[in-house]
């Protein structure tokens, strides 16, 4: 959770924007803004994703100082650009006037999962908990992001905003693992390194894929243009 204090922190600032845009009756740029939103985030959660189911090892013991944790980081790291995504999305409908059909879906989300706690977690403990981790998180996010396309017209292109990332976030966190192997430093060392280069080797690829635009880049000129 703690890259997704970016996040956050967008989410807050586009449900202001988009309100003014709702008010004004702005489509074009309701749809701009929320397509371009989910677009960025897709990309960042899945380079997180990526980082951290490949030195899942190194920041279970880095962190827990123990390797034990690296199998749960790796399997619950998949789970990232469903969670990232979904947390935008709760923003954008907020600013769209959908919070009660937002809220409607935590509570059921919620309900669910305090009745598979009860049911499955006595029965499979930690897996049990994991699966409704996934299965709470999925259902959440298809309810909103149904909801979000059908207020907002989000266009999600599939190679630039899920394949693409992915082979960049394979090619640069593949690259920063070979180097940090040939190393002997701590784990905590190795983490740090590693994320800066898997980051910079990442938003290289990212930008001369054609992934993302110059002006996407620029995510604050376009929650905060007039």
């Amino acid at each position: 959770l703690y890259p997704s204090a970016i996040l956050s922190a967008l989410s807050s600032l586009l449900i202001g924007e988009l309100s003014r845009c709702v008010i004004l009756n702005d489509k074009n740029k309701i749809g701009f803004i929320s397509s371009t939103s989910i677009k960025l985030t897709l990309i960042f959660s899945i380079g997180i994703s990526g980082f951290m189911v490949f030195f899942s090892d190194t920041l279970s013991f880095a962190i827990y100082d123990d390797i034990n944790c690296a199998f749960y980081i790796k399997i619950l790291s998949i789970l990232i650009p469903v969670m990232y995504t979904d947390m935008i999305t709760d923003g954008l409908l907020k600013g769209l006037d959908q919070q009660n059909a937002s809220m409607r879906y935590n509570i059921m989300d919620s309900g669910i999962c305090v009745v598979l706690v009860y049911i499955l977690l006595p029965l499979f403990a930690v897996k049990g908990y994991i699966f409704i981790l996934f299965l709470s998180e999925i259902i959440n996010f298809t309810f909103s992001i149904n909801r979000l396309i059908k207020y907002a017209n989000v266009e999600i292109n599939l190679k630039n905003e899920i394949i693409k990332p992915v082979i960049c976030a394979v090619i640069s966190c593949s690259a920063a693992k070979i180097i940090i192997d040939c190393g002997s430093l701590s784990a905590k060392i190795n983490i740090i390194f590693a994320g800066l280069t898997a980051f910079e080797l990442y938003s290289l690829l990212i930008i001369f894929s054609d992934c993302i635009s110059k002006k996407e880049i620029k995510i604050k000129k376009i929650v905060f243009s007039y």
